[in-house]
């Protein structure tokens, strides 16, 4: 961590019904793991607005279509995004699709820069 410049942490949230079945979110988990090495803020920015399917039955174009939208900002922390270096964290990047779904959500409100880090990586 680092070889990372950031400074703020945002976790890939899950859609409430999701939360409300599975009762956690380990991109949460990892990010609050993460903020307590750092020191760092971990802020809820992201909003998964849109209930989508699950990503691995899906192919790469349904893939980007299944999370096209599916993330907004919580507007209570907008004015928090503009000028900061955020690190964005998921359990698993496949093919990239919630990762850039989600950055282009952040986007729209000028942070100076997004990196993205996962836990696991898909390689074939």
């Amino acid at each position: 961590m680092q070889h990372i410049d950031f400074d703020i942490i945002v976790f890939i949230p899950l859609h409430w019904t999701r939360y409300a079945a599975r009762g956690f979110n380990q991109a949460q988990i990892i990010a609050e793991h993460l903020a307590k090495k750092t020191g760092k803020p971990v802020i809820p920015f992201l909003i998964r607005s849109k209930k989508t399917k699950f990503q691995a039955s899906l192919s790469v174009d349904e893939r980007d279509a299944n999370v096209q939208d599916a993330f907004r900002i919580d507007k209570k922390y907008a004015h928090e995004i503009t000028g900061k270096k955020i690190l964005l964290v998921d359990d698993l990047f496949t093919t990239g699709s919630t990762i850039k779904s989600a950055a282009h959500a952040l986007y729209l409100y000028n942070p100076i820069k997004i990196d993205a880090f996962v836990v696991c990586r898909v390689v074939k």
